[in-house]
């Protein structure tokens, strides 16, 4: 048996968890995730196990690991007080502006230490009624007589 060519993984037979060793050469997988750009889960599913197992394989290769699931965004302290606390953009705007979810704007204004803005209240409509006596209510409904 080679060192560092093997992993571990599960199956079931009738019903009992049965370990068995796949081959996971470092070749393979350094072509696969670092040449072709296939993810950790996608070479899981071809090889027969479980992601967990091609990240050891990979670390123990030596293959470097791509950071992180999405690239890291770039909104500086600056950028965010501009466009939150002087322009008033809503968040939304914001997000959709930089290219970044609502989520990364919530928590960078957090991590940056912008208070939140107060909720803004839509000017209150109404109309004014004549003076009227209410007669009776009947059900669901009142009947208003002028008067």
């Amino acid at each position: 048996m080679l060192f560092g060519i093997h992993g571990w993984t599960t199956h079931r037979i009738d019903g009992v968890v049965m370990s068995k060793r796949i081959l996971l050469p470092c070749e393979q997988l350094e072509q696969l995730y670092s040449t072709e750009g296939w993810s950790m889960v996608e070479i899981a599913a071809q090889m027969g196990c479980c992601a967990a197992t091609v990240s050891k394989r990979i670390h123990e290769c030596g293959i470097k690991v791509r950071s992180g699931r999405f690239p890291s965004s770039k909104i500086t302290p600056e950028i965010l007080e501009r466009l939150y606390s002087e322009e008033q953009l809503p968040i939304a705007r914001i997000a959709a502006h930089l290219g970044v979810s609502i989520g990364t704007v919530h928590n960078r204004r957090r991590a940056y230490g912008l208070s939140p803005r107060r909720m803004r209240k839509a000017p209150i409509s109404f109309t004014i009624r004549p003076k009227t006596k209410r007669i009776r209510e009947s059900r669901n409904f009142f009947v208003w007589v002028s008067g």
